[in-house]
């Protein structure tokens, strides 16, 4: 029995977004109200249709995973706090962490940001926590 692949729900997925060049939208969603997976969604897709030559990736450090898992990708080096995305540009390196309206970094999160911050004036931890500030953000690399 074949299992059909649920499409994404419209909130997950923003119409339009576009970046400083044009007027800065996102219809579908009132992105300052988006939960953090959903941001997670709609930042990779900003940018990937407007930096679509960023050296950007995520790190898939917070799903719930088994304690088998969990102790694997730990001896495998995994480390807690580490941001959602890193993103290299010439003569930068930004640590970005999204968090929901009222989402608070734990612990970890904010002892690595330290720790990534004191690496030097390349080195930048961005807490963001919408698309339009994440948008605003990366107009300066332009």
């Amino acid at each position: 029995m074949k299992q059909s692949k649920a499409k994404p729900k419209q909130a997950e997925t923003p119409s339009e977004c576009t970046s400083k060049s044009t007027k800065k939208t996102l219809k579908g969603a009132a992105s300052s109200r988006l939960n953090e997976k959903t941001l997670h969604f709609h930042v990779w897709q900003w940018m990937q249709k407007n930096k679509p030559y960023a050296m950007m990736f995520h790190v898939p450090n917070g799903e719930a995973r088994g304690w088998e898992t969990g102790a694997k990708l730990r001896r495998m080096g995994v480390v807690p706090g580490v941001a959602d995305f890193l993103l290299f540009a010439p003569n930068h390196c930004i640590a970005i962490e999204l968090k929901s309206g009222a989402g608070k970094l734990s612990a970890a999160q904010e002892k690595w940001g330290l720790r990534w911050a004191a690496l030097g004036t390349r080195y930048t931890y961005f807490v963001c926590r919408s698309l339009e500030e994440f948008i605003q953000f990366m107009d300066q690399f332009e």
